[in-house]
């Protein structure tokens, strides 16, 4: 898959209160967010009545998170609030009155359904497989392309500068601990 492939559709901001209005259990979405002054985005499968699934580091949330633990390391797939999943990826609250951009992703086919697309985020969720997050390989986009169309694919990392600034990133940080090379903990090289 190309990345010009795949079209973005803004929603408009309303959709940060009535969810459901603007989106069906299923669709794939995108939160815009920055990091280190370089647009990235958070991926997210709607799952109805204003929860989403996302694809996330452990390491993020603890007191000792490093840039490193952004890049690579344990992950959990969650199903959160939409508020909670919105704000996740954002250098800012709800409460400082920035209203987040957020798209819609439209494939040229369609793979699966809504409630199969759901049906195989529930499962990767539940798996005893624990997969591991690296910024390149097994992102949140990879996450929810696999439930979408059944392929993992990164849109941001299928753009040259972004893959190349991560790569570089990556490389500086080579001694970080959680380097692996299990594929299995990778979305598309399991049976689930």
């Amino acid at each position: 898959m190309k990345r010009k492939e795949i079209k973005l559709y803004q929603l408009p901001a309303k959709v940060l209160q009535t969810p459901d209005r603007y989106l069906s259990p299923g669709d794939e979405i995108y939160v815009q967010c920055k990091t280190l002054s370089v647009t990235f985005f958070h991926s997210g499968i709607y799952a109805g009545n204003s929860r989403a699934y996302h694809f996330t580091t452990d390491l993020l949330d603890s007191a000792t998170a490093s840039l490193s633990d952004a890049i690579a390391g344990p992950g959990t797939i969650n199903l959160d609030p939409w508020i909670e999943y919105v704000y996740s990826n954002l250098s800012y609250e709800p409460s400082d009155n920035i209203i987040p951009v957020i798209y819609k992703v439209h494939y040229p086919y369609q793979m699966r359904s809504g409630g199969e697309i759901l049906r195989k985020a529930e499962k990767l969720r539940h798996s005893s497989i624990k997969f591991m997050y690296d910024i390149r390989r097994n992102n949140c986009q990879h996450f929810t392309s696999f439930c979408s169309i059944g392929k993992p694919f990164s849109y941001d990392m299928a753009n040259n500068f972004k893959n190349f600034v991560c790569a570089i990133l990556e490389y500086s940080l080579s001694s970080r601990k959680y380097r692996d090379s299990d594929a299995t903990r990778y979305f598309g090289y399991t049976q689930i």
